[in-house]
């Protein structure tokens, strides 16, 4: 059935979502997160924490939710239930909607962010131990406190970039979920309106042939 192999290709996305995501939280996230460590003492970084702690908490939990709603998908598909067809679209909907948001965002005006990294980068290098700086700048492959700014700057923006490409593509594929189970949705309906017409005349006819 369609919407069948279409919810699995959901739910190849959503697992492919949570590694993306597990990818961003273990790798870029947590070398700008290490960096932060360093220099929290002397200021406050609360955009850019929030903006890491967002961006692959986002990725994880939409790739939980749809593996979880395909999987619905699959057991209404497979059953014909227009109940949990019902509610499969519409959760599915709300993800879609909610995703195309968080999506926009990521791809936003991150202007502030910047501003912050460099703030935190040149005016706090020199209070980082000769570990620390090897650390960063073997991190982020930079020899200087501006180069490591530029350096970090990339990689949150990027950072952000994967989050938001990934959460796209995803969403198209949820496109199709949706108008396969609309279109699963009516066809049921009208073959139980079909079924139940059919029982009424078959009642009548027998209720005459009486």
């Amino acid at each position: 059935m369609f919407l069948v192999a279409v919810n699995t290709a959901v739910m190849i996305a959503s697992l492919a979502l949570i590694a993306i995501g597990i990818f961003v939280k273990v790798g870029p996230s947590g070398d700008i997160s290490k960096f932060i460590e360093y220099v929290k003492q002397y200021v406050d970084s609360e955009l850019v924490q929030q903006t890491i702690l967002y961006a692959s908490t986002a990725i994880l939990v939409f790739g939980c939710l749809l593996l979880l709603v395909s999987f619905l998908g699959c057991c209404g598909a497979c059953k014909e239930s227009r109940c949990l067809l019902g509610t499969f679209f519409g959760v599915m909907l709300v993800l879609f909607i909610a995703q195309v948001v968080v999506a926009g965002f990521s791809f936003g005006d991150k202007t502030a962010i910047e501003n912050e990294i460099q703030e935190l980068v040149i005016d706090n290098w020199q209070y980082l131990t000769d570990d620390q700086k090897n650390s960063v700048m073997s991190s982020f492959s930079c020899d200087s406190s501006s180069s490591c700014a530029v350096a970090i700057e990339k990689a949150l923006i990027k950072l952000l970039s994967t989050a938001g490409i990934a959460l796209l593509v995803v969403a198209c594929v949820q496109v199709i979920a949706l108008v396969a189970s609309c279109h699963l949705f009516i066809a049921v309906g009208s073959r139980q309106n079909e079924v139940l017409l059919d029982n009424v005349q078959k009642e009548n006819r027998a209720y005459y042939a009486a």
